[in-house]
């Protein structure tokens, strides 16, 4: 089939299919390096498999007038299969994208809640301990700021306060609090003074924590237009636009642009439930300027 390919194109279509095997094989095996599920790795490559059948097959029909000769080159026919393989070539690269984070995501969403939870605390506790041993090499002589690194510190864990991830933020403080008591790293001086915002953390997440359920106690909102509805989803904390029929290809390209993604799960465009986004939505759905969160 790769020889069949390059046929029409190469003065060696032996070697150009050998080529492009080779090519779509490392492809392959670097893909299956983002895909923990072997299961999964036996779908994802199967359907890949066919996708390389779907180009090969489209780019058999590109001729090349060196090949064939110049006298009644058909060449439109020949434009036309080079647009054919162009958006497939295009769409197999698109389905990459989504097809591996479909499948994390999926992989992701069945794992128990423990095993997510220790997961988290396991890359954050490794982010504090990098940044806790810069600490230590700075001040032991490197010439950088250890300013950035205590912020880099803070600013994940107060990111971890705003999202009401409670468990994870007391951890994290009592994880830097017993470094600073212990001093077991080989600090020169505490990261954090008794007086620093980060410990008052606890309270900002249990804020955050009120206030989402406070959101998710509204209940969600519908704002009807022509040819469609708004639903502000408090529960997935997304603004979702449901069309009543598959929206043109301007449409597709205004939300596309405005940060609104395809959810096959809601079927519908959503992104993150924020002011940003109810301004997003007025772009895209004209009548909507009155939308608040």
């Amino acid at each position: 089939m790769a020889c069949r390919a390059f046929h029409g194109t190469s003065f060696s279509p032996e070697d150009r299919a050998r080529l492009h095997i080779y090519m779509y094989e490392k492809t392959l095996q670097d893909d299956l390096k983002l895909i923990p599920n072997q299961e999964e790795k036996e779908k994802y490559t199967e359907k890949f498999r066919d996708w390389v059948r779907t180009l090969f097959n489209k780019h058999s029909r590109i001729l090349s007038a060196m090949i064939t000769g110049p006298a009644r080159f058909p060449t439109a026919r020949n434009e036309k299969a080079h647009n054919a393989y162009s958006k497939a070539l295009e769409d197999f690269e698109n389905w990459r994208s989504r097809a591996i984070k479909a499948i994390n995501k999926r992989i992701e969403d069945g794992k128990p809640a423990e095993q997510k939870q220790q997961e988290e605390w396991e890359n954050l506790k490794a982010d504090i301990d990098w940044n806790i041993k810069s600490c230590v090499d700075i001040d032991n002589g490197a010439p950088y700021h250890r300013q950035a690194f205590t912020n880099s510190i803070y600013g994940k864990i107060e990111r971890l306060a705003g999202n009401g991830k409670s468990e994870l933020v007391m951890r994290a403080i009592e994880y830097v609090k017993q470094v600073q008591d212990e001093n077991t790293a080989g600090l020169k001086k505490p990261l954090f003074t008794n007086r620093h915002k980060i410990w008052q953390l606890k309270d900002v997440c249990e804020k955050s924590i009120q206030k989402r359920k406070e959101e998710h106690d509204k209940g969600n909102d519908e704002i009807k237009f022509e040819g469609g509805v708004i639903v502000k989803n408090r529960e997935e904390d997304r603004l979702q636009i449901l069309f009543n029929e598959k929206p043109d290809a301007e449409t597709i390209s205004r939300l596309k642009h405005n940060g609104f993604r395809w959810s096959p799960r809601f079927k519908a465009w959503q992104r993150q439930l924020t002011t940003n986004a109810c301004y997003a939505c007025a772009r895209v759905i004209p009548l909507t300027e009155r939308l608040a969160i």
